[in-house]
């Protein structure tokens, strides 16, 4: 279904070129489907089961042959060299789009050479192998923005007019849209501002959660307690790097902070961002948490947990869906 078309790599099209994506003398009656995972699985002494731990997707990244060819003419010599130095000389992984029915999806791949195609007037085009970084395709990454209204609205803390704290809970929904069922590691966006908050508070740690409950009702009831068991995963970092709040001066307590939950780095807008720790072992009090693994988020509702609600204009949950939609 995506033989025969131009296509986009490393932001460079084809059709200037007169390239296309095809086979020629290759089998088309079978795909890779796309998707395939390693199983990783143990087991017990005199046990006759095996104990399943998960999907290993990175063990079957997706990998197949592909001609890109000229039909109508040949290729110079010079443009030839002009060609392979786009296909084969990317130093990393690039994003291969398709035009047509499927541009909306993409790879992020590499080729690598394999035989230049010739006839008896000149060269034709390029046999190669498409190495993707995963086993899917990808989509248009999502934006989910959740205001500090909306962070707030479901809460059960202390409130008054000098002082707030406690969790709220919140929904994030990540929509059905085809995509494969897998585990997502956000980028999130947090946008401190205790300066125009309603309510002024010290928010000494930015503490995010997700939960294994299933309705915004049930995460109100949870007690502080509730969260060495019902918390799934977290993202927690220090605040301290903004400075202390003096006399009741949050003035300079504001900061854009992007935290990728995969490698767990991040990037403040105004500070060096090497003065932002994570906070990965915590005593575990009623209000903190215990050791537990970096915030992901899952197809469907979660059910989540802020600290401090009052000190964020807003959280931004990033992320790009994946497709099984397999090879050429």
């Amino acid at each position: 279904m995506f033989r025969e078309c131009y296509f986009e790599y490393s932001g460079i099209s084809s059709e200037p070129y007169n390239l296309i994506l095809c086979y020629i003398g290759n089998s088309n009656e079978d795909f890779d489907s796309g998707g395939k995972f390693d199983l990783k699985t143990d087991t017990l002494p005199l046990s006759h089961e095996t104990l399943l731990y998960g999907k290993d997707y990175s063990a079957e990244p997706l990998t197949f042959d592909v001609e890109i060819v000229n039909h109508d003419d040949y290729i110079p010599l010079e443009q030839m060299i002009e060609i392979k130095n786009w296909l084969f000389g990317q130093n990393g992984w690039k994003v291969l789009k398709l035009n047509g029915e499927y541009q909306d999806y993409h790879l992020r791949c590499i080729f690598e050479p394999g035989e230049d195609i010739v006839d008896g007037i000149g060269y034709r085009g390029v046999r190669c192998t498409l190495r993707n970084i995963s086993p899917f395709w990808y989509g248009d990454e999502k934006e989910i923005v959740l205001t500090r209204n909306q962070l707030i609205t479901n809460y059960n803390g202390v409130d008054s007019d000098t002082n707030w704290f406690g969790w709220s809970t919140f929904q994030v929904d990540i929509e059905d849209t085809g995509c494969a069922n897998y585990i997502i590691h956000p980028t999130i966006i947090v946008n401190t501002n205790c300066t125009t908050a309603a309510r002024k508070v010290s928010a000494n740690y930015f503490r995010l959660v997700n939960t294994d409950v299933s309705t915004i009702s049930d995460g109100i009831a949870m007690e502080d307690g509730d969260y060495i068991n019902k918390a799934t995963s977290k993202i927690v970092f220090d605040n301290s790097y903004l400075g202390e709040v003096v006399d009741d001066d949050y003035s300079n307590f504001y900061d854009q902070v992007t935290v990728n939950t995969r490698y767990v780095t991040f990037q403040s807008e105004r500070f060096d961002s090497s003065s932002i720790k994570p906070v990965i072992f915590e005593p575990t009090n009623p209000d903190k948490l215990p050791p537990m693994k970096v915030f992901t988020l899952h197809q469907g509702v979660n059910i989540c947990r802020i600290y401090y609600g009052y000190a964020y204009d807003s959280i931004i949950f990033k992320y790009t869906p994946v497709y099984r939609l397999g090879a050429f």
